[in-house]
């Protein structure tokens, strides 16, 4: 035997290349704005442009990308996922509400965000 193990089963990426750097982009991003928040002004507000910039790549990806990539491969539609949110019977998938709501509460935050933002060279 190998040192990869023959009777090892084959390794099957999920995630293609764009969406793992919108990912780790992102957290380095994130974690760059929370850092030079008050004493970096400038360097926070360019980090923000370009999580921005990250968000309108992985949107259209979402669209045009790989197959795992897509947000038509998601689990749930959108539809379907308000209507688990609307609906108050305990058969209702939690875990879509739990992941919904967090979600939506950043894409709101963000939306109110971008329209506050300093325009650049102000």
């Amino acid at each position: 035997m190998d040192a990869a193990g023959a009777g090892s089963p084959p390794k099957i990426r999920v995630w293609d290349p764009v969406v793992r750097m919108f990912h780790w982009g992102l957290v380095g991003l994130f974690a760059f704005s929370f850092l030079t928040g008050d004493e970096w002004k400038q360097a926070h507000i360019l980090s923000g442009y370009a999580i921005v910039g990250l968000l309108l790549v992985r949107i259209i990806w979402g669209f045009v990308g790989s197959h795992h990539a897509r947000f038509s491969n998601f689990i749930y539609d959108p539809i379907t996922t308000l209507g688990f949110m609307r609906d108050s019977r305990p058969c209702a998938p939690s875990a879509t509400s739990a992941t919904i709501r967090p979600e939506a509460r950043w894409c709101s935050r963000c939306s109110s965000r971008s329209r506050a933002l300093p325009r650049p060279g102000t």
